[in-house]
C-alpha cells in the first residue's frame, strides 16, 4: 500500500454501480451515478449499493480502494472494476469466495467468476420482476436455470439481503389485478 494523505485515510462516502451488458462495475461520488460515462455502459449503470470508501475497509467488490479513492477525488468516478464477485476486496472475506479460489486455476477461476456474474445479473433480474417474493424464491428459480454455484453465491447476507429488497420493491410496483 502506498502512502496517502490523512485525508484520504479518512474516506469518504461513495456509491456502487453495476452495468449489466457487461457486468463491470464502477464507482461513483454522485448517489445517482449521472457522471458515469454512458459510452462504457450503454444500457445504463444500475446502483448497486452506496458505501464508505477508505483504505481501511474493503471495497464491496475485489480490487484496490487507493486508486479508486484517487479517481473520486480527481474525476468524481471510478471504472471499471471488472471483478464481478459480490463483495470484498483484494482480501476476499465472503466464505464462499475465499474457499473456492484456494486452489483454482486463473483460467478456471476466471470462468467460475464469469458465471458467477450471469448468475448474480439473472438474479437481480428475476427479483425486479416481481415474480419473486424472496431472495428464496431467487435461489429456486435460479438453481431451476441449472445456474452453477447458487448455493455459494447465496451464503453472502448482503446479497440475501438486496435481493429480498429489490423483490419487495418490485412487489409494490407491480399492479395487481381487481
Amino acid at each position: 500500500m502506498s502512502a496517502m494523505s490523512a485525508r484520504e485515510e479518512d474516506g469518504l462516502q461513495a456509491h456502487l454501480f453495476l452495468c449489466l451488458e457487461n457486468g463491470h462495475y464502477a464507482v461513483s461520488r454522485e448517489p445517482d451515478g449521472a457522471n458515469l460515462p454512458l459510452k462504457e455502459c450503454r444500457g445504463g449503470w444500475r446502483f448497486i449499493r452506496s458505501f464508505h470508501l477508505s483504505v481501511r475497509e474493503p471495497l464491496p467488490v475485489q480490487g484496490d480502494p487507493e486508486p479508486v479513492i484517487r479517481a473520486l477525488r480527481d474525476a468524481g468516478y471510478y471504472l471499471p472494476l471488472r471483478a464481478p464477485l459480490p463483495h470484498g476486496s483484494s482480501q476476499i472475506n465472503s466464505p464462499s469466495m475465499s474457499q473456492h479460489n484456494q486452489g483454482a486455476t486463473t483460467s478456471g477461476n476466471m470462468t467460475t467468476r464469469v458465471e458467477d456474474n450471469r448468475t448474480l445479473i439473472r438474479a437481480q433480474e428475476l427479483a425486479r420482476s416481481g415474480s419473486c417474493r424472496t431472495w428464496v424464491d431467487v435461489q429456486q428459480h435460479l438453481q431451476a436455470e441449472q445456474h452453477p454455484r447458487v448455493a455459494n453465491l447465496f451464503q453472502d447476507s448482503w446479497l440475501r439481503e438486496r435481493l429480498t429488497t429489490l423483490c419487495l420493491l418490485a412487489a409494490r410496483s407491480t399492479p395487481h389485478p381487481k
